[in-house]
């Protein structure tokens, strides 16, 4: 019977581990066999991706603690030969133990957020305040090699959760930083467009490669070139994955246009206040 050929393909599912396969069925799919398949095969598509990704976020959680570690270990081999710790050495395992530190935090922010335990609050947020404040913070890591500077500047009010957004802003200007050559130029503003709340980080950095645009929200990914590898190695690692979801999550959008060796920018949509949040 069709019910006994499902148990049993279900059963040999189950039994090799195999996701990938689906159960066939040549009968109609609106009746109650044919529905009960397809939401089967479905829960299947979504299991196998669930784990593909589990598989890919556990090898890069490995992949980015393997490089500071082998540093960490270098050093303290290093000081073990002199008999003695020297200062650079301690420099260096303190650097790395303070991102492996970071990482471990956006790890447990992205947990908290995704399993829903990390709520946004609902408060009047003035974008052009809040901005300066992230310009003025940013400017000791221009260090005076690259120009940050104000660009358009308004008036702009949303309701949404301050240090969040904030952490968003820092996130991009600081990329934007890093990523941009010494005598470059990092331009940030805020606005209105469309009915909406726009900020834009810009810079005249290397540019993000096409083929990387569309993954440089995902966990931990690394491209080839330019913008996608750091001077450390490092890839994109967790933050813009953060900054998507706080952006999506006040129900905004973040978007971001790239030409190599032209720059990149990044823009942030909100809505805008309609005066029915607290004040802050």
């Amino acid at each position: 019977s069709p019910l006994h050929r499902v148990t049993q393909t279900a059963l040999q599912i189950t039994h090799a581990g195999d996701l990938s396969r689906r159960i066939p069925y040549r009968g109609p799919e609106t009746d109650e066999i044919g529905q009960l398949i397809t939401a089967f095969n479905q829960t299947l598509s979504r299991l196998e991706n669930l784990f593909h990704t589990q598989q890919r976020f556990v090898a890069d959680v490995g992949h980015e603690l393997r490089t500071p570690l082998t540093v960490i270990k270098g050093n303290i081999d290093l000081m073990r030969r002199i008999g003695g710790a020297d200062d650079e050495s301690l420099q260096s395992v303190e650097v790395e133990v303070e991102r492996m530190i970071r990482m471990v935090g956006d790890l447990l922010l992205l947990a908290q957020a995704e399993a829903g335990k990390l709520p946004l609050q609902g408060h009047l947020v003035a974008l052009d305040t809040l901005l300066l404040e992230v310009l003025q913070q940013s400017q000791v890591l221009a260090q005076g090699k690259i120009t940050l500077r104000l660009g358009e500047i308004d008036q702009v009010l949303v309701c949404g959760d301050r240090d969040r957004l904030k952490q968003v802003l820092i996130n991009l200007i600081s990329n934007a930083i890093k990523y941009t050559q010494p005598g470059g130029e990092v331009v940030a503003g805020v606005g209105k467009a469309d009915g909406k709340a726009r900020l834009t980080i810009w810079d005249n950095g290397p540019g993000i490669p096409a083929d990387a645009l569309p993954h440089i929200f995902e966990r931990f990914y690394r491209g080839e070139k330019s913008r996608t590898r750091s001077v450390d190695g490092k890839g994109f690692g967790l933050g813009l994955s953060i900054a998507y979801w706080i952006v999506k999550h006040h129900d905004g959008e973040i978007t971001v246009e790239s030409d190599e060796g032209q720059g990149t920018r990044f823009e942030i949509w909100l809505p805008l206040s309609e005066g029915d949040c607290s004040p802050e």
